[in-house]
Parts: C-alpha cells; sequence; structure tokens
C-alpha cells in the first residue's frame, strides 16, 4: 500500500501540536512567553526537518538501482 506524500508532513505536525502542551506547562512558567515561543519554533523547524530528511532519505533509496 502505497502512502500519499502529504502522510509524513501531517504526522510531523501533529507531533509538533502535542509538544505544545509540554512546552506551555514545562518552559514558559519558569522562562516566559519569548522562550517558550521560541523552543516552540525550534521544535517546529526540528520536527519538519527530520520529517524531510526521511522523506528525502526514503525518495533516494527507491530511485537507487
Amino acid at each position: 500500500m502505497k502512502l500519499p506524500r502529504d502522510t509524513p508532513v501531517i504526522l510531523a505536525f501533529f507531533v509538533w501540536m502535542c509538544t505544545l502542551p509540554l512546552v506551555a506547562l514545562l518552559v514558559i512558567p519558569f522562562f516566559g512567553w519569548g522562550v517558550g515561543l521560541t523552543v516552540a519554533l525550534a521544535l517546529l523547524i526540528v520536527v519538519l526537518a527530520l520529517c524531510w530528511l526521511l522523506c528525502f532519505g526514503a525518495l533516494w533509496r527507491s530511485k537507487k538501482p
């Protein structure tokens, strides 16, 4: 079964959304909103980078003879 190409991106987005309550509970009370926003954006970049690397790696492996 072949999955649509946007499935990993959607999964990465929901994983990031699930980390936001952790940021709200663990970072914002101790360091403030500015640091919390920075951590949330950094997590988004990390999750999307991992998603991109995994997807790109799968495409690269599938094109090798």
